[in-house]
């Protein structure tokens, strides 16, 4: 890896308990009530008030932000205008906690309910949604512990994340034919739900999805469903029934549950295309697995903790492999042992063993989930090449020395939960305009502190979107007036050992290994026009503190 400085030491206990914050387990049902980590309640300072909401007055319509006594709400009719002007959202978080409400009237003007907006309302015991209503985003009525019945309108087309988990008293769900999307924990710990119609729209249903709703008895799936996360049914007498039939579930040419498979060699039929997320997880039978061409993709923590697994057969078909899908099984510290960055088909799929600064080869096209984190003070920098595609979930969790990212222009999806207790974090640049940003920053810690950290990227971008509705300092990136920063050859705005690695890499493979416009003006350091060893030797010697400052300047 080119002068990459890394040590081989395991924090094995300490990575467990930190790949396990990012990549939910599958947990047993006493464990319930859950308590999923949602939109803490938000303070507002508000710039209108009618005697019950605190509102925001935009030029063509209106937003509630907040209410005056939440423990003494007990109905609630939300009017279709304040001031002349339609009131059009809810926001986020406005009636978290509001123990008393047991009925709530939304008016069709409303078109949004945001984040935790009648979460833990636990005496709500109904609610009609209006069909104007296009989206109702994540946790909106997680914990509404006494909703007996809901209406979800015709015009959603997701049902977002954890929005009706720990609804206990639900009994059964109709899901309308506009919807293509269930995701993460969607009905999570509904423990009375018996029943769930899905109709032939639907495309996707995410991890743990219906976990731990005890009575669901029956659930059909249409075949426009490609894709079903971990534990989507896990602790449900469904699952069960499907288990006793065969211990390898497969639905839809997935293999959703194989957890009761008790063979020491795993050949994965050759009608399979995918394997779910934990299929396999915790197997300590396994010794082998043979995946054939048919598969495409393996979920996060699909063989993860198979304590015994020393061989798996992986076809170049395989174009998806989730966070931790072979983590801590005798397999993967066998390739830590030959590189710290293990990479599979072109995919990096683990880092626990790097540290300091990383420089990712061109190679790579997607990072999966969780490959560095719980890296605490090891990982200082993380070089990301423009070949890189897909970013997963949770790659930097932890980093706590992690002080700057570039995400390059070729990344088009970076998923959640990010940083998460990435306390030195204060720059990240995101070069894609149109990158999709997946809930990045949806935990308590920066919601509490968007003073942590600086987003740059282009006007219009969705860096700028993502930003401003997480109140995030945001600075608008501008080529043609781009800052010079000497010596900051790999353009992740520091200067570090690993700008003399990309100067080096670059002097002997100029195609492989290229600068940026910008990188190439950086890295002329040396008092010299062009760019030379003596340019990285002198980045090296200012890395290391025997130059204070660099020739040029």
């Amino acid at each position: 890896m080119g002068g990459m400085v890394m040590k081989l030491k395991k924090l094995l206990s300490a990575v467990i308990a930190c790949f396990l914050m990012f990549s939910t387990p599958l947990l047993p049902c006493e464990n319930l009530p859950i308590k999923i980590q949602a939109g803490a309640e938000e303070e507002y300072m508000p710039e209108d008030y009618n005697g019950l909401f605190y509102y925001k007055k935009y030029s063509d319509h209106i937003e509630i932000i907040g209410t005056v006594d939440k423990e003494s709400l007990a109905t609630l009719e939300i009017p279709s205008e304040i001031d002349g002007l339609p009131v059009t959202v809810i926001g986020n978080s406005v009636f978290y906690g509001c123990t008393n409400l047991t009925s709530v009237t939304i008016p069709d003007s409303i078109t949004s309910i945001e984040k935790s907006a009648f979460e833990k309302c636990t005496n709500l015991t109904s609610v009609i949604i209006p069909e104007s209503v296009t989206d109702i985003e994540a946790y909106a009525f997680v914990d509404c512990a006494s909703l007996t019945s809901l209406t979800i309108p015709e015009n959603i087309t997701t049902i977002e994340n954890a929005v009706f988990a720990g609804c206990i008293s639900l009994t059964s769900v109709t899901i309308p034919n506009s919807v293509t999307k269930i995701k993460d924990e969607a009905f999570y710990g509904c423990t009375n739900l018996t029943s769930v119609t899905i109709p032939e729209s639907l495309t996707y249903i995410g991890g743990r999805a219906f976990l731990c709703c005890e009575k669901l008895i029956s659930i059909t799936i249409p075949e426009s469903v490609t894709h079903i996360g971990g534990g989507a049914f896990g602790n449900t007498p469904w699952i069960a029934d499907r288990r006793e039939e065969n211990p390898l579930v497969i639905v839809n040419g997935m293999i959703i549950d194989g957890s009761k498979y008790s063979e020491d060699t795993l050949i994965i039929p050759d009608n399979v295309k995918s394997v779910a997320e934990y299929a396999f997880s915790d197997n300590d039978k396994l010794t082998s697995v043979i995946i054939p061409e048919s598969v495409t993709s393996v979920g996060s923590s699909a063989f993860y903790c198979c304590t015994n697994l020393i061989s798996i057969t992986i076809p170049e078909s395989l174009t998806y492999i989730g966070g931790g899908a072979f983590g801590y099984t005798p397999w993967m510290t066998e390739k830590q042992k030959e590189n710290p960055l293990v990479i599979v088909n072109n995919i990096l799929i683990d880092g626990h063993e790097c540290w300091d600064d990383v420089v990712i080869p061109d190679n790579v096209t997607a990072i999966s989930g969780g490959v560095f984190s719980c890296r605490y003070r090891a990982l200082t920098s993380v070089t990301i090449p423009n070949s890189v595609t897909y970013i997963g979930e949770g790659v930097f969790t932890s980093c706590k020395s992690l002080t700057s990212l570039t995400i390059p222009e070729s990344v088009t999806y970076i998923g959640r939960h990010q940083f998460t207790d990435c306390e030195s974090l204060t720059s990240l640049i995101i070069k894609n305009p149109e990158c999709e940003l997946s809930e990045m920053f949806d935990d308590i810690e920066w919601k509490q502190r968007p003073d942590l950290l600086t987003v740059y990227g282009y006007e219009g971008s969705t860096a700028q979107a993502c930003a401003e509705k997480n109140k995030y300092a945001f600075k608008i990136l501008d080529d043609s007036s781009e800052e010079i920063i000497y010596g900051d050859a790999n353009d992740d705005k520091k200067i570090s050992i690993s700008d003399a690695v990309a100067i080096l890499q670059n002097l002997a493979n100029a195609e492989k290994y290229p600068l940026s416009e910008q990188g190439k003006i950086n890295a002329d350091v040396d008092g010299e026009a062009g760019i030379t060893g003596k340019d990285a030797a002198a980045i090296q010697m200012y890395d290391a503190g025997v130059l204070t400052e660099l020739p040029v300047r």
